[in-house]
């Protein structure tokens, strides 16, 4: 059975300001948020490359802005959905890694690039 998300963790999401498809990524992950109910607070964000007006933005919006690089290693225990729109390999493998038994993997729902494109 589907559980609506706890949490809603995004990384990778880009230059909002600066670039147009980052904006629409944005705001389906605004949209996302508001359908499935997920308190603001519980909205943490993560990329390298936000400018200082961009966490303004999103800390505005009631969002969490993450301060250091987890490097997609969260270890999840409550339902949680990743979005990770710009995410290399790497941060997949990480993640699933970090979550890689029945307990942990069964809360962790993805949205982000194909897996059949990182495997060829």
């Amino acid at each position: 059975m589907l559980k609506v998300p706890d949490e809603i963790v995004s990384y990778g999401l880009g230059n909002f300001a600066e670039c147009l498809i980052a904006r629409y990524q944005l705001a389906l992950l605004v949209a996302l948020r508001d359908d499935l109910q997920v308190p603001a607070n519980s909205v943490l964000l993560y990329d390298p490359k936000f400018l200082s007006v961009e966490k303004d933005v999103l800390t505005s919006f009631g969002f969490q802005v993450l301060k250091e690089n987890e490097e997609a290693k969260r270890c999840c225990e409550r339902p949680t959905l990743f979005y990770m729109p710009h995410c290399g390999k790497s941060l997949y493998n990480n993640l699933l890694f970090a979550n890689w038994s029945p307990d942990r993997l069964c809360h962790v729902v993805i949205i982000g690039n194909s897996f059949t494109n990182m495997v060829q």
